[in-house]
């Protein structure tokens, strides 16, 4: 009990002269790893190899664990500082992460995304091939069009990454450039409207090349 108090993962065999099952089964309870009589040292020395292996791997896993769960907190503080919405999801498109920020940015509440089921219903159907993204790791600037709560439709370049996180297997990390599409549009109709204003004066001819 004094060991367990410490937090100490010290393993604890008692060795005795004559071991009464009851006190052998309280002590098991309490923290002792094994009861052995004196009279079959022969189990002892496996025992304690046993014990110092086991007790190895224990420290093992919480290494992994602890490091796991700052990983884990590293990733969610990176999430909640970010701008753009992410998403994290299975490969069946199903929603095992959400940033908290997406609400914000989008205007549904977080059980308006979960209920949507995958998150094809947010930025639509074949964003990606799952053995494309299998082979490449990632894929990036897929342009989506995602319309939020408003009903407003918003221009995002959508990256893809294969994950291990939390039961999700792929990150979606969607960049708005709704601004910067509005505004190519907007330079685009002037360019047009100057192009028509001077085309038909002596001297000037207007040739336009596709898609510019």
């Amino acid at each position: 009990e004094l060991v367990k108090s410490k937090g100490l993962d010290i393993p604890f065999i008692i060795l005795s002269g004559v071991i009464i099952e009851d006190m052998a089964i309280v002590a098991m309870r309490r923290g002792a790893r094994d009861c052995i009589l004196k009279n079959n040292l022969p189990r002892l020395f496996p025992a304690i190899e046993r014990e110092l292996k086991e007790a190895e791997e224990r420290h093992k896993r919480k290494r992994v664990e602890q490091e796991l769960r700052e990983s884990e907190e590293e990733f969610r503080i990176t999430l909640e500082n970010i701008l753009d919405p992410v998403f994290i999801t299975d490969d069946d498109g199903k929603f095992t992460l959400i940033c908290s920020n997406v609400p914000h940015i989008l205007g549904y509440t977080m059980e308006e995304i979960e209920a949507m089921g995958t998150v094809a219903t947010l930025v639509g159907e074949d964003l990606f091939n799952l053995e494309e993204l299998e082979t490449r790791g990632e894929i990036h600037n897929i342009e989506r069009v995602i319309v939020d709560k408003k009903g407003r439709e918003r221009n995002f370049l959508i990256t893809l990454r294969r994950v291990s996180i939390k039961g999700g297997t792929v990150l979606y990390s969607c960049h708005e450039i709704t601004e910067r599409k509005q505004a190519e549009e907007a330079l685009k109709a002037e360019r047009q409207r100057l192009f028509l204003l001077l085309d038909g004066l002596p001297g000037f001819v207007y040739l336009q090349a596709p898609d510019h």
